[in-house]
């Protein structure tokens, strides 16, 4: 089977609760019309609505934790199916993680610290146009001018309404400094 497929229980939807309760009480029903008539001059009307209550009780409470028991396995069927699904995500996460590392690794020349920091997404003064991409992807915005002759970018990163959550300031492709706002 492939892994990328999911299995779940099969399994036959069970009769319903209800029709169950219908045909106990039914039977228990045609038992008691039968003693009904055979005992009835003995024991009086009183005493056979006494009894068919109790049995309308009995079965009313067996009816509930039936239902209770069946709503119980179908939550249970549901909670490992999106936990199985759940755990299927992280694998798939750890899988492209590898991927992105290895490809990290592979781009910076085997320097496992500059991967490290950029997968972690850190940023730094000095950091490069290209490892600053790599660490927190691309801007939303990017301002630029032209200061004393030298190219300055702000790239704008978290929109927040009109506002950005983190400004990076580069100058000559690296960066320069940075501003946070919370």
């Amino acid at each position: 089977m492939p892994n990328d497929v999911i299995q779940t229980e099969s399994h036959t939807p069970a009769p319903s609760l209800f029709v169950g309760g219908v045909v106990t009480t039914a039977m228990l029903g045609g038992l008691g019309a039968v003693l009904m008539v055979q005992t009835m001059p003995m024991l009086g009307w009183l005493m056979w609505i006494g009894a068919l209550s109790v049995v309308g009780a009995l079965g009313f409470v067996w009816y509930r934790r039936e239902t209770a028991r069946a709503e119980k396995i179908e939550e249970d069927i549901r909670r490992s199916t999106r936990d199985r699904v759940e755990e299927k995500s992280r694998a798939e996460l750890r899988r492209l993680r590898g991927l992105r590392r290895a490809e990290l690794i592979t781009k910076y020349e085997n320097d496992a610290d500059l991967v490290e920091r950029i997968v972690m997404g850190f940023y730094w003064r000095g950091q490069t146009a290209g490892q600053l991409i790599d660490s927190l992807g691309n801007p939303a915005d990017i301002d630029a001018r032209i200061v004393k002759g030298r190219r300055r970018e702000v790239w704008k990163y978290h929109p927040d309404g009109n506002r950005y959550q983190l400004l990076i300031a580069l100058e000559g492709e690296a960066v320069v400094d940075w501003e946070e706002r919370r």
